[in-house]
Formats: C-alpha cells, structure tokens, sequence
C-alpha cells in the first residue's frame, strides 16, 4: 500500500514501557506492508515523533513519566500529528479513561494484552481508513480551490423555505455570510433589490410549474460594487417537496472581458468611435428604421488631406491627438441643436487611418444638408493644439444621399468616398455631393493604379533636367532633375497624379531606387565637372540600408561621392531626428552633400539647421510666388538665415522678371523655374545650353564640359555646393543636378 506521504510503505511507531509488548508488537508487523520504530517511554516517543514524522502511533495509556494520555494531546499539538492515527493500548476496563483518549484525540484502542495476530489486520484497517479520509480531503480542498478560482458554489433551496443551503464559496457568491451552512433569502434579496428578486421568482415559478431547468443572470450590488451571477439550478421533488438544487457563478470578470472585447472589435481605439465595421451595421439599421420611411439621409466621407505631413512633422502620438480631437468635434457637432438645422439623428465612425464617416437625418432636402456642412465646417476651423503648437487640419469630404443615391450603406459611403476624392486640388476643406459623372473618375484612378503598378514592373519612366542659374553670373550652375512617365495608353501621365499615388502604394521606395541609379548612371557618362542631386522621400530615407543602397549605387556607376547630393524635406529631419542625424552623417561619410528642400513647409522647428549637416536651402515655390509681394519679408529671412548658417540658397519657381529682380537683390545664390527654362530631356538640355550660349560655370563651353585651371581664380560667391566643405576639389564646379520626383 502507497502511504499518502512520501514513502513506500507507512512507517509505525509503537510506544510502550513493556519491552515484551514492543518486541511481540514488531515482529508482527516487521516483514508485513509496515516498517516500525520503537520508544521505551512517553518523552523519548514524543522524540522519535518530532524527528521521524511516522504515519501511525501505537500507544500504551500507563507508562511512568508522561503517561499515553499526555503523549497523544502532546502529538495532536505537534503541526504534523493533527491527522497521524493514534492507536491506544490499554488494559483498563474503565469506559471513562476510553472516553478521555477519544477525547484527546484517539482514533481508535487496543486492549492488552495485544494479540499480536490481530494487531496487523487492526492497523491495515485503520491506514486504508486514514487513506481514504487523506483522499477525500485533498478532493475536497481541490473542490474547494477549484470553486474559489472559478468563483462557483452550489446550492439548494426547499420550496418557499426562509433559508437556503450553500457551501463557503457559494455564500460569497451571493454576497453573504453563511451560518450553519445556510444563508436567508432576505439577505439574497438585499443584494439584488426587489425589483430583481421579483423578476427571479417569476423565472423560478414558471420553471416549476414547466418542469425545467432554470438559468438566468442576476444583478447584484455590495458595497456598491456591481456584479453579475449566473445561477443554473434543476428542480427536485413533487408536490410541497420540492427542492432547488444547482450552482451559482460570479461572471463579472467573465462580462467584463466580453464587453471589452466586443469593444475592441467594435470601436477604433485611438478615437473610441465606432470602426468601419461596427459603423456600418450602425448604418444600415439607422437607415431601417429611423431613417426610413422615405425620409432622406446625408452620408458624409470626411478625411484629412494634410495627415500625413502632421504625422512625419510631428510624430505619430500627435497625428493620434488630432484624430481624437477632429473625431470628439465631429461628434459634439453633430448633437441635435434647435435652430441650426443639425440632424436629429446622427452616427459618427473612424473607417480607418484619417477617414472618417458620419451618417446624418432626416434631411428635408440640399438646403438643410449644406447648412449642416456648414455649421460642420465651422466647429472644424479652429485649429488644433498638438504639443503647444497650432494646427490646422486641411480637410475635404463627400456627401451621398439615401435613398436617392442608394440605401446600402456600404454602396453610400463608398460613394461618399468618390465624391471626397473628386477634387484632390480644392484649397482648404472642400466639400463634394456625389454624383454618377464621379464613377468615371473613380474607375480612372484604378486605371491609373494599375498602369503605376506595371510601370514600376518595367521602371518605364525618364529623367528631365530644369536648369539652374547663378544669380550673379546668369550662368548654368546645375539641373534639377524631374521624373516623368510616359503611358502607351494613358500618353503623359502628370507627376501630381502619379507620385502621391506612388506613395499610397508603397511604390515610391522601387522608384526612388531606380532614380538614384538612373541619375548616378547617367552622370557618370557625363564630364567629370557635373554633379548630380538626388531628391529622396521620407519612406525612402527611413528604410534600412538606404546607406548601404547609397554606396552601392556609387560603387557600381564609378560615380565620385563628392558628384552626388542628396535632397531631404523638414519631414524627413523630424520623423526622427537620432535616425537621421546618425543616417545624414554616414551618408557624409561617404563623401555625399546634403540639400534641404521644400524649406518651411512643414511644422517643424528650425533649431534642427544648427544640429544636422546641411550644405544647401532650397527655398519652396509657395514663398516665391508671392515675390515681390506679401512674403516679401519672409524670403529675405530665409536667404539671410542661411548665409549665417553658411548655407547655399537656391530658389525654385521663379516665373517673372520682377521675382528675379527680387531674389538677386537679397542675395540668393542660384534661380530656377520657368523663367529660364522648362524641364528637358538631357540632349535638349545640352542644345538648349549651346542655344543661349549660356556657359557653365568653370567652363569654356556648353558642349566642352573640361576642367579649366583658371577655375581656382573665380569668385567664391559662385562656387557650387560643396565646394567650402572640401577644399580644393574642382569637380564641385559645374552642373549640379537636382533630381527629384515631383516638379
């Protein structure tokens, strides 16, 4: 027999002051399934005990010094004896000294003198009996684990009986003490209130009277706490016997887990409004029954135009606090206000990245859905603060109309889409009524989507060049150069078309690597005094290995670093500023130049012009156009900001005398646009150049691009970029060539 601890057989130890008595007592039980020790009197038996833990006592009641009563108490005291069998011997035939060791914790006597053939079948007895009392209480107490982890208890209840039957755990459950094993229905009845209670006997008394089962969840309150039971109960018995018999449950954490993740599948976690799929079903019941009837309904796709930028400007968190706040406004606005024509009913959803959806009625027909745009756009105006700073959210929506459109709000909202979509170049918010014409456009787009795709597939696009000018010398500093994709079916696709969609689709890195090729490549084929730019985008730049790509390209086009510069916009340099101050500096390594492009039209702080290694300020065309006008004082900052930081300045966009009158006067180093020359493919460049007799700088002709050594005696003042960083290296000088994917 298995002991319940961890031995192989139960170990006895048998306390008697009769050496005779030990001696007959063991050797009918050594040799048998126990193992036996021996104590000659009461203190050396407690001894043995404290040292050897044994799994039953045999015990003589009379021996000098502690007697067997003192020694049994003594064992039942001792932490582990609370449950170790104690048998004792005794040749009294007092029942009051029978009754004092049971008393003291005896679980069963043996008389003297013992016989000693039947002493092995009394202990077989009495350990099977022990083990069976150890198994049945490590069940219990796994029961009990069992019903506290999974908060459930059992019950019964006698028919209309004031007191109802529970274990520990059930008591707990419903939230009160139990006495005697019983807890009253008055205390259950104070934890649900009367008006649940009501409810349950209901539910009881028509399962009775049915014959079934009863299941139902309870709401109940302690301490103000609110939690929900599950009780699941059978009935037994006929008649006036009739029992209740089942389990209650607390499923509160179970509720709980279940609210929040239906919450999860169903609500958008930045802004806590409904996602697409949740808005949706939202949808299409609003539009079944209280927009129905005829009754008219505006759908509305609204997203922001300029997310992106506020993201790569000022980081993803804050990109999260203005969706939470655009998503609080849209929903604050769209609340039922008497007089202002607002819908009475109204749905607001985030659909996913900076798309959102409203769903808005009855409308009574256009006017009142525009003077709900309106009062819409109103409550939109206002900038954001975004980590103290001021931001505007440029945004632009779509408007469907149930049912003339449709009723299918999948079909509104996509429709809404279309409708956001149809005039990409609106200034501001711009706001759009669908209409069928807005399919064409929509199925133009998947056209242009899939002509992009197989275009990239065979890199079918060319580089053309927009000549740079010195200022000063009215002489040919550099090109930028422009891609630009000519379609067999679509003929000339516009690059304002095509390169947003490009970065949609996760296109633009391919492209951005072929360009970098393509233009190191074809410099090269050129004279030694031309060097090449190359503008690279904020997804380009972040990917792993640009670095790597950089040198590559460099090493398999025989292109000199000190040839290539490349370009960066603000975004770039605040998406995060450690990865590119440490990827600006290898590129350095590298012997690579750095050009800032599109300078100021981000939200980033200028305090990154004193920190990042920059070579050249290229100032954007949004502040040129207004020349000689209204930025008139921000340009001469810029151009003087950046002769302190000893920066070059080149300014793009330049279409009239007066701009360049303006720009030579504050001192820019190198003009380009329209003014001079549209964009043009290489051979045309060269012609162009010979055409208008216009030199390069350190040369003596368009066509005889060669290194002239009287090159050291020009002015500083028109040495290209990079020519103060390395000192003495003349193929600086020459066409600079900007390349860059968007005009």
């Amino acid at each position: 027999m298995i002991a319940p601890g961890s031995r192989a057989r139960p170990l006895v130890l048998v306390v008697d002051d009769d050496e005779m008595m030990r001696l007959l007592a063991s050797e009918s039980l050594v040799g048998s399934e126990f193992d036996v020790i021996e104590a000659e009197d009461g203190a050396s038996g407690l001894e043995i005990f404290d040292r050897e833990h044994p799994d039953l006592v045999v015990l003589d009641v009379m021996m000098p010094g502690l007697d067997g009563f003192a020694v049994c108490q003594a064992i039942r005291q001792h932490p582990a004896g609370a449950r170790v069998p104690v048998l004792m011997a005794t040749g009294l035939e007092d029942l009051k000294a029978i009754d004092r060791a049971y008393e003291l914790g005896a679980t069963d006597f043996l008389t003297k003198p013992l016989n000693v053939g039947l002493l092995r079948h009394r202990l077989l007895y009495v350990w099977r009996n022990h083990c069976n009392l150890m198994e049945l209480d490590r069940s219990q107490q796994w029961l009990n684990n069992a019903q506290r982890v999974a908060k459930v208890g059992y019950f019964e209840w006698r028919w209309g009986a004031p007191l109802v039957q529970v274990c520990p755990q059930a008591a707990r459950v419903f939230g009160t003490e139990a006495r005697n094993g019983h807890v009253t229905v008055a205390s259950i009845e104070t934890q649900m209130g009367p008006a649940e209670m009501k409810v349950v006997i209901q539910a009881l008394e028509g399962a009775k009277l049915a014959g079934t089962t009863v299941q139902r969840e309870l709401q109940l309150s302690q301490n103000g706490f609110q939690r929900v039971v599950s009780l699941e109960a059978e009935l037994h018995g006929e008649g006036e016997d009739v029992r209740l018999v089942g389990v209650v449950q607390d499923i509160t954490e179970r509720r709980r887990a279940e609210a929040r993740l239906k919450e999860l599948v169903s609500f958008d976690s930045v802004t806590g409004l409904p996602n697409r799929r949740f808005f949706l079903t939202r949808a299409a019941d609003l539009l079944a029954t209280e927009l129905g009837d005829g009754r008219s309904a505006g759908m509305f796709s609204i997203n922001v135009r300029n997310f992106r930028r506020v993201n790569e400007s000022l980081g993803p968190e804050a990109g999260d606090i203005a969706l939470r706040e655009l998503g609080a406004r849209l929903s604050k606005v769209t609340q039922p206000i008497p007089g202002q024509g607002l819908a009475q009913t109204a749905l607001v959803g985030r659909l996913g990245g900076d798309d959102f959806g409203l769903l808005l009625g009855p409308m009574s027909g256009s006017g009142d859905t525009e003077r709900t745009i309106r009062a819409i756009e109103a409550s939109l105006s206002d900038p954001i603060m975004v980590f103290g700073r001021e931001v505007y959210l440029d945004l632009r929506a779509g408007v469907a109309l149930a049912p003339q459109d449709t009723s299918d709000p999948e079909t509104l909202i996509r429709y809404a889409a279309v409708a956001s979509n149809h005039d990409a170049g609106a200034e501001r918010t711009s706001w759009r009524f669908y209409d069928e014409s807005m399919n064409a456009r929509a199925k133009n787009r998947l056209r242009l989507e899939g002509a992009l795709r197989q275009a990239v597939a065979k890199m079918s696009f060319e580089l053309h060049y927009q000549p740079k000018i010195s200022s000063r010398s009215e002489r040919v500093v550099g090109t930028e150069a422009l891609l630009r994709w000519n379609d067999p079916e679509l003929g000339r696709v516009n690059p304002a078309d095509f390169i947003p969609l490009a970065e949609t689709l996760g296109l633009i890195v391919p492209i951005g690597e072929w360009v970098l090729a393509t233009a190191c490549r074809e410099a090269a084929s050129w004279p030694s005094l031309i060097s090449v730019a190359v503008n690279v985008s904020a997804q380009h730049f972040v990917v792993p290995g640009f670095v790597e790509l950089v040198a590559r390209v460099l090493a398999e086009t025989g292109l000199e670093p000190s040839r290539l510069q490349l370009e960066i916009t603000e975004g770039v340099l605040i998406r995060d500023a450690h990865l590119c101050r440490d990827r600006l500096a290898a590129l350095r390594a590298l012997g690579v130049t750095i050009a800032l492009d599109d300078f100021g039209t981000g939200y980033s702080s200028l305090s990154y012009l004193h920190h990042l290694p920059l070579d050249v300020l290229k100032i954007d065309r949004s502040f040129v156009k207004g020349l000689p006008g209204e930025t008139g004082g921000l340009v001469p900052a810029i151009i003087a900001m950046a002769r302190s930081l000893g920066l070059h300045t080149v300014a793009e966009g330049v279409e009239t005398p007066e701009q360049l009158r303006t720009l030579t006067a504050l001192g820019c180093d190198e003009i380009q646009g329209f003014y001079y020359s549209a964009a043009r493919p290489p051979r045309e460049l060269f012609a162009w150049i010979e055409e208008r007799g216009m030199r390069t700088e350190g040369t003596s002709s368009a066509t005889t691009v060669l290194h002239d050594p009287t090159v050291d005696q020009l002015d500083d003042s028109v040495a290209p970029i990079g020519q103060a960083r390395v000192v003495g290296d003349h193929q600086k000088r020459g066409l600079q060539l900007a390349m860059k994917t968007s005009h």
